[in-house]
């Protein structure tokens, strides 16, 4: 049948124009913009080192967009994709700081690699020891108060940075009033199915409220915490591994349905806080 209909549809000429303009006005009016960073020089990199076309592109992309997902596949040159980006948006005054979130066993890999692109980097490096409770006031005043080209946290510890208890209580009051404008459409519509929904998001209503209640006893800001994420100055985020962050809870009709996870990641909740 598809082939008959294929033949059928390009017999009459009428009928092929018609056809044709219905599918250009509705489906072939826009195209992917492409980024073409062939022109940047990156002043201050090595001589040593010389960028890939598409790594000049994505670092491109990077300087023009607010947010952007490099999902080259791996070899392809992220670490020194990332790194030029973030000198870049420096350099042009688009963010003067930036920090790079990594997993803690490739730290030392991505400071020499940005010492290698940019040897005169100024750049902060940090791992575990420099969050705990001791050192955690000392690491967030040297972030907050020095003058850094970038700034590297492990995975781990970039959840150590607080933020401020009324931030998170925001967000946490946005996803309460969206769960419940949620319910109240489901029991408008009154179905079986619904029923089922209505109870699971009810569930997850309580826990977030109860999550309302002691966010202040997490989030405590004793002496070794004085400063928060949103005083540190922190105006570019670069994350590798992004997928350790993808289990954010969102509310939708549809239940058991494989591949459509809904779980409650705190690193991922706190994750979204941090970029929003």
């Amino acid at each position: 049948m598809k082939e008959k209909f294929q033949e059928w549809v390009w017999q009459d000429a009428r009928r092929e124009s018609e056809l044709c303009r219905l599918y250009n006005e509705q489906f072939n009016t826009t195209r992917e913009r492409r980024y073409d960073g062939s022109h940047l020089t990156l002043p201050g990199a090595s001589t040593e080192i010389e960028l890939r076309p598409h790594q000049k592109d994505a670092v491109w992309r990077i300087l023009q967009s607010k947010t952007t997902l490099i999902g080259h596949c791996v070899g392809a040159g992220k670490t020194l994709t990332s790194i030029a980006a973030a000198h870049e948006l420096r350099r042009l005054g688009l963010a003067r700081k930036s920090m790079i979130v990594v997993p803690k066993h490739v730290v030392p890999q991505w400071a020499q690699e940005a010492q290698r692109l940019y040897p005169g980097l100024k750049m902060l490096t940090t791992d575990a020891k420099d969050f705990t409770k001791q050192m955690r006031g000392e690491t967030l005043s040297r972030i907050a108060t020095g003058d850094w080209d970038l700034i590297i946290v492990p995975h781990p510890s970039f959840k150590l940075l607080p933020v401020k208890p009324e931030t998170a209580n925001k967000f946490i009051n946005d996803e309460i009033e969206r769960l419940r404008d949620h319910i109240t459409e489901l029991r408008s519509e009154d179905s079986r199915e619904n029923k089922r929904s209505i109870k699971q998001l009810e569930k997850t209503l309580k826990r977030f409220e109860a999550k309302l209640k002691t966010q202040n006893a997490e989030i405590r800001r004793d002496d070794a915490q004085t400063i928060t994420f949103e005083e540190l100055g922190v105006e570019a985020l670069f994350v590798d591994e992004f997928h350790a962050y993808k289990n954010l809870y969102f509310s939708t009709k549809m239940s058991r349905i494989a591949g459509l996870s809904n779980s409650e990641s705190q690193q991922a909740f706190d994750m979204f806080v941090k970029i929003q």
